[in-house]
């Protein structure tokens, strides 16, 4: 069984070597297996291999899909969101923002150049703990990552960009200091903002009255004991 305490161990070493701009490739692989061997998932290779070149342009999409990707795309009723995705990534100077979705939008400069990180609620939750943000950039997040009753949404939801242009501001400053690829970055925090979720979020049988958002902001503060929060 799981140390309960552990996840928030490798949480406080990856702050420590940030803080210290010892966040090298090592010691992200290092965590990521650390990861593992706590019990959570590693980052899925099959489910998401990796992006060897960037697609070309798309041409203008139509009205209806015109090859098996974009039949595939309708059928999951996805179409609209695809549009507006292939918009995005066709213009050079767009900026990301809720239109086809914040995380499609945001994926779509990914495309444009790998440069700008990939951005979702899972990475964005890991970042967040690992860096904590002032008051101001916890709110933002919070709204993005948590209902009215402060329990994880299943989708994040509610981010006018805001939250992206934080996540890319703290990445951006993150590999220039410690010289490693945002894509090395993004597979660790993908993985550990998905055990954050499970360690904090209230099970069934759970009798806590605590919210997932008390719970994960324990793992925030060093003065909370963090062997109380997770149910295995």
């Amino acid at each position: 069984m799981t140390n309960k305490s552990d996840i928030y161990s490798l949480i406080k070493k990856i702050n420590t070597a940030i803080k210290h701009d010892k966040l090298s490739e090592d010691f992200i692989a290092s965590s990521a297996n650390e990861l593992v061997n706590l019990g959570f998932k590693s980052y899925d290779t099959k489910k998401f291999p990796e992006l060897l070149k960037l697609p070309p342009p798309l041409e203008q999409v139509g009205n209806s899909p015109t090859n098996l990707a974009e039949a595939l795309l309708w059928k999951l009723g996805k179409w609209n969101t695809y549009k507006a995705f292939a918009k995005n990534y066709n213009n050079k100077n767009f900026k990301v923002s809720t239109n086809g979705g914040i995380v499609f939008s945001a994926f779509a400069k990914h495309l444009q150049h790998d440069k700008n990180p990939i951005y979702d609620q899972h990475t964005i939750r890991a970042l967040w703990a690992v860096r904590p943000f002032n008051q101001e950039e916890s709110s933002l997040c919070k709204k993005l990552l948590f209902d009215r009753k402060e329990n994880w949404k299943a989708v994040g939801s509610g981010d006018d960009g805001s939250c992206y242009e934080l996540f890319v501001k703290q990445i951006d400053e993150i590999c220039t200091k410690n010289k490693i690829d945002n894509k090395i970055l993004d597979k660790l925090l993908m993985s550990l903002g998905q055990a954050l979720k499970n360690a904090t979020k209230a099970t069934k049988n759970s009798i806590s009255l605590e919210s997932d958002y008390k719970r994960f902001e324990k793992f925030l503060d060093p003065t909370q004991n963090a062997s109380q929060l997770i149910e295995t």
